[in-house]
């Protein structure tokens, strides 16, 4: 099994406070973290953690040999196991670096994210002509990327490879903005979005009550109807995930665990999701486990994939596992 991710690697700072004080000029952090970051990274690193004898290669833009960071990324990439050799070097160009402020919230952990990106958007169609599409069994992409490279890619998967599983995460989603019915999203087949990606996109909706089922099935069968993706799953964080054929729509309800730090959660539940999918599990299953997954993905204080491992994994869905099962729902 062959995985590729296609985004963005970074370093994020991560940065833990007391309380936000928006007008406040110089803010005191409790704990401060440096750690491999972006979408891409993170999705690769919870793919090769979860489902060891998972090939997984990175398709993402950094600085050339002259940038420390980038040099830094590309050796915790090869340290994790996770292939390098798609990775395309711009000489001279600085590897993205992302700040990461969290802090106790009325809605539980609020965040605000920076990002000093350089070669996040780099990434062009040229880069595409390196990678071998008939030995790629999934391809997940994100919008660190310009979307017409993304939706390239997945052209040509399909082309080289029609069973090919390919997902689309269109987290950050501001450069989406209005672009979303021009868009030829037919070889992608599934979408995974949040209620932040959502308001942003389907403008002038906002992200309806995650009580009124109606509201949502109704906003979801929309979103269908203006991309024709067969399969869309948002997530809303501590109310679980929705998910959308035009057959049925389902209920996942999130695991209950104190949070630590949300940052990574949705990417640790997009690698699981996929692994288990090209697996063959079913859609329950595969929900259920990844569910599990983000869950423990909330529990990690400094880096990514510190709590999500097999184990961690197992443990929580054999003490939470039967619960689960009681309020997962078809809608």
């Amino acid at each position: 099994m062959h995985i590729l991710t296609m985004g963005g690697v970074s370093v994020d700072l991560l940065f833990h406070l007391e309380r936000l004080q928006p007008l406040q000029p110089v803010m005191l952090a409790q704990t401060f973290a440096a750690h491999p970051g972006g979408k891409a990274f993170n999705l690769a690193l919870v793919t090769r953690r979860l489902f060891p004898a998972t090939e997984v290669n990175v398709l993402a833009a950094l600085g050339g040999e002259d940038d420390f960071f980038s040099q830094h990324l590309r050796r915790v990439l090869a340290d994790e196991g996770l292939g390098t050799r798609y990775l395309c070097a711009y000489p001279g160009m600085a590897a993205p670096v992302v700040g990461i402020v969290t802090a106790p919230g009325q809605a539980g952990l609020e965040q605000i994210t920076m990002a000093y990106e350089v070669t996040g958007r780099a990434l062009n169609f040229a880069n595409l002509d390196r990678v071998a599409w008939h030995t790629v069994d999934a391809l997940i992409a994100t919008c660190e990327i310009n979307i017409e490279v993304a939706l390239e890619a997945f052209a040509r998967l399909k082309a080289a490879n029609p069973h090919a599983l390919t997902l689309l995460n269109t987290a950050p989603a501001d450069h989406l903005a209005g672009k979303l019915p021009q868009l030829d999203l037919s070889q992608v087949d599934y979408w995974v979005l949040n209620w932040h990606e959502w308001a942003t996109l389907i403008q002038p909706y906002t992200p309806p009550d995650s009580h009124d089922v109606t509201q949502l099935k109704t906003g979801l069968a929309d979103l269908h109807t203006m991309t024709r993706i067969p399969n869309i799953c948002l997530t809303m964080g501590e109310n679980g995930c929705l998910w959308y054929t035009p057959q049925h729509v389902v209920h996942a309800p999130a695991f209950q665990i104190p949070v630590k730090n949300p940052v990574g959660a949705g990417d640790t539940l997009v690698a699981a999701l996929v692994g288990n999918l090209l697996a063959q599990q079913p859609l329950r299953e595969a929900l259920r486990y990844a569910s599990a997954a983000a869950a423990c993905a909330c529990q990690d204080n400094v880096a990514i994939g510190e709590h999500v491992t097999p184990a961690t994994i197992a443990a929580l869905l054999t003490e939470q596992g039967a619960t689960w099962d009681e309020h997962f729902r078809v809608l």
